[in-house]
């Protein structure tokens, strides 16, 4: 393995051009290789799951397109050990009207003023405590970070309608309020000697547990056990990033819900990324499943694909990207998952803890590859296209969005990631810059 530049001072140490010289020459390899044969790979044997059809005439019309995404880069005050860092977060929703998309697509050459129609943003930028750095109010850094959360979730400024707290639909979410059944909820005591678990009552953001530690509704989530003194809390970051883009959704399809129930069928939502809450978050899993399913059942259907750039299941996608048929997808069941994409060493079926939509391989008329998740009434380990929510329409919306600009990329995805992302160079260098200044 070759020598890293720490700090930019010294150059990188490349790997050698000519020590491949040793393995040509080597009779041991040579012989080796002369002994192997390529197995035959009998596609007769070895079936693609059914290949289901696309109707290009939508059975609805949809009028609003909503792109989410987000993006988190970790700031250095000190890199040397103990090392002292913050994470910045940017997180922001894309929306547009899909016949300003029809006008502007129609045209061959674009004014770039009529992009700004492609533009309506809104965006969030917060930051979280990493490492060896801590609210001046709190006594620990654990707390540090969950206060810093909690504030996350408390103002207005930081929701993606800048109208509510987050921790409105966060409540929504929990308690489940569109059936308005769950009346409590538990969360457990973040103390590492305390094994209270707290009663929260809807209304409630804040309560002391019985040994005085103060919890917080965020706390369901259950980040702080990703989070050490020593270690900081980097581990959060992916989740906490992926949680929010998906509240955002929820808080979009909240207020639509609360106020304007017939508008929902005409939204398409695309997430860049999974249907899914991963680690400590998975409780949210069942949560959106039940909201994606009441909405379903009670005709207020909700458009929802997720999109996966990369990964197992894109790599694989692309590499059979011959034998799938244009204009058709194909349903990622569990027998097939367990033979070519991600053998599975537990009983459970994939992504029953942790998706709500299942993956689809889906090859457009225009030959683009893309990995779609697509929400379930029911998440099975076998489900059929029966069991997808609105497929056809999703992936036909995106089929249209399609961009030149990159391989399978679609407009709004790659406008809201060129609005929210943090380059590795510049932005990086300038927030450490910029954290170093401000701490001092």
């Amino acid at each position: 393995m070759s020598y890293e530049s720490k700090d930019g001072k010294r150059p990188i140490e490349y790997a050698s051009k000519i020590n491949h010289s040793v393995i040509i020459k080597s009779t041991e390899i040579q012989d080796f290789l002369k002994n192997c044969i390529e197995i035959d790979f009998d596609w007769q044997k070895h079936t693609l799951p059914e290949a289901i059809n696309i109707n290009y005439k939508l059975p609805q019309e949809i009028k609003h397109i909503f792109a989410i995404d987000g993006s988190y880069s970790e700031s250095f005050f000190n890199r040397k050990f103990p090392s002292v860092s913050l994470t910045y977060f940017s997180i922001g929703v894309l929306s547009f009207e899909m016949h300003n998309y029809d006008l502007i697509s129609a045209n061959d050459l674009i004014d770039p003023g009529e992009l700004k129609k492609l533009k309506e943003v809104s965006k969030t930028a917060f930051a979280i405590p990493t490492k060896k750095l801590n609210l001046k109010t709190e006594n620990s850094f654990l707390n540090g970070v969950r206060k810093t959360i909690n504030d996350v979730f408390s103002k207005k400024d930081y929701s993606s309608l800048k109208t509510r707290p987050l921790y409105d639909t966060l409540e929504w979410i929990i308690f489940e309020m569109w059936e308005n059944i769950i009346q409590d909820i538990k969360i457990s005591c973040v103390n590492d000697t305390c094994d209270k678990k707290v009663i929260f009552n809807k209304g409630e953001k804040e309560k002391k547990c019985s040994c005085g530690e103060t919890i917080y509704l965020s706390d369901y989530l259950r980040l702080d056990a990703l989070i050490n003194e020593v270690n900081g809390s980097a581990g959060i970051n992916a989740f906490l990033c992926a949680t929010i883009e998906q509240l955002y959704i929820a808080e979009i399809i909240k207020y639509f819900y609360e106020n304007n129930k017939s508008v929902l069928p005409s939204i398409v939502f695309i997430k860049d990324g999974p249907l899914a809450f991963f680690s400590k978050t998975f409780l949210l899993t069942q949560k959106f499943r039940k909201l994606i399913k009441y909405l379903s059942d009670t005709k207020n259907t909700v458009n929802l694909i997720g999109l996966e750039k990369s990964g197992t299941f894109k790599d694989h996608a692309c590499l059979i990207a011959e034998k799938l048929e244009k204009g058709k997808y194909y349903i990622c069941n569990e027998e097939y998952i367990r033979q070519y994409i991600e053998p599975q060493e537990t009983k459970d079926f994939y992504g029953v803890n942790t998706y709500y939509g299942k993956k689809v391989m889906f090859k457009t008329e225009t030959s683009d590859i893309l990995i779609a998740v697509i929400p379930v009434k029911e998440y099975k380990a076998n489900n059929t296209a029966d069991d997808l929510i609105n497929a056809e329409v999703c992936l036909n919306i995106v089929s249209k969005l399609r961009c030149n600009m990159y391989d399978d990329s679609l407009v709004p995805v790659v406008i809201i990631n060129k609005l929210v992302s943090i380059a590795a160079m510049p932005s990086a260098n300038i927030l450490e810059k910029f954290t170093k200044n401000t701490l001092k």
